[in-house]
Formats: structure tokens, C-alpha cells, sequence
């Protein structure tokens, strides 16, 4: 959903201190929001047989040119979770699980 501080904000007409109307703002609120969202995309990688889980869900920011108006900002990874895996390893006849962690990004924002 669109952010609050977005949502209240007031959008006046330049050198007359008269707000715009209902529609107007509201299609500026919603073009702000898209050039300046910075959503997570998920994209399900295979690990491989020695790994566990063997598919898991890696997180990628947008790559899209800014998210700024004016532009120069980019979407960059804001939160990450760290996620234990196991991987099976060998060593002769004795074989067991191995747990070692991953990041995962959860969330990205426009950051200079």
C-alpha cells in the first residue's frame, strides 16, 4: 500500500497557492509512488543435491534506471535475513550435515 507520508501529502499549483484538485493529485501521488517504490523480486534458485533446503528464495532489488525524482537515486537492498542451509559433506566413509548461512535481501530502498 501506498506510504502515509505519500498519501497526505498536498500538491499545490506553482505561483497561485491553490491546491490541485482531487484527480490531479491523486495521479501524482501515484506516479511518485511508482517512480520511488523499490520492491523485492524473488526468484527461486536451485542449490543443488548436497544442498538443503535444495531450492531457496533469493531476493533482488529493482534495477530500473532511478527512483527519485529528481533522479540519481537507485534501489539498493535496505534489510537482509540471514537463512541457515545445510550442506551434505563427506570426508572418507563419514558423511553428515553442515550448516553454514546465507543473507537473504527482504528489503530494498531508494538510497543515494
Amino acid at each position: 500500500s501506498m506510504p502515509e507520508g505519500l498519501r497526505k501529502l498536498d500538491f499545490q499549483m506553482p505561483g497561485e497557492g491553490r491546491n490541485l484538485g482531487p484527480k490531479a493529485s491523486r495521479k501524482l501521488q501515484l506516479w511518485l509512488w511508482e517512480l520511488s517504490s523499490c520492491p523485492v523480486y524473488q526468484k527461486w534458485k536451485d542449490q543443488g543435491q548436497l544442498i538443503w533446503p535444495r531450492y531457496r528464495n533469493i531476493g533482488r532489488c529493482s534495477r530500473k534506471s532511478t527512483c527519485s525524482y529528481p533522479g540519481g537515486m537507485k534501489c539498493k537492498r535496505s534489510k537482509t535475513k540471514r537463512v541457515a542451509l545445510l550442506r551434505w559433506f563427506c570426508r572418507g566413509k563419514l558423511c553428515q550435515w553442515l550448516k553454514f548461512f546465507v543473507s537473504v535481501i527482504t528489503e530494498c530502498s531508494c538510497q543515494c
